[in-house]
């Protein structure tokens, strides 16, 4: 079942230093060739590295970013989270 990654394991998985992150992200990207992210996902990680001046993690996760589908954030998904 593909699954939608947050901020967490993006940022672990990008980070490379979590070896269980690393083994399960790796064989669910053997499984379905790419991760599935929130444009929220996106900006959490991105805005937290930028307030680091992580530049070298900043082009590792536009590298992963571009190997992803990226799900934009509409109104509806926003109510729909705020219930859940």
């Amino acid at each position: 079942m593909q699954c939608l990654w947050d901020s967490d394991v993006v940022s672990r998985f990008v980070r490379g230093r979590d070896p269980i992150i690393q083994r399960r992200a790796r064989n669910y990207l053997n499984r379905y060739q790419h991760a599935t992210i929130s444009l929220l996902t996106k900006y959490e990680v991105l805005r937290g590295w930028k307030a680091q001046r992580a530049n070298r993690l900043l082009t590792l996760l536009q590298s992963f970013c571009q190997q992803s589908s990226i799900l934009p954030i509409s109104e509806s998904i926003i109510d729909r989270t705020a219930e859940l």
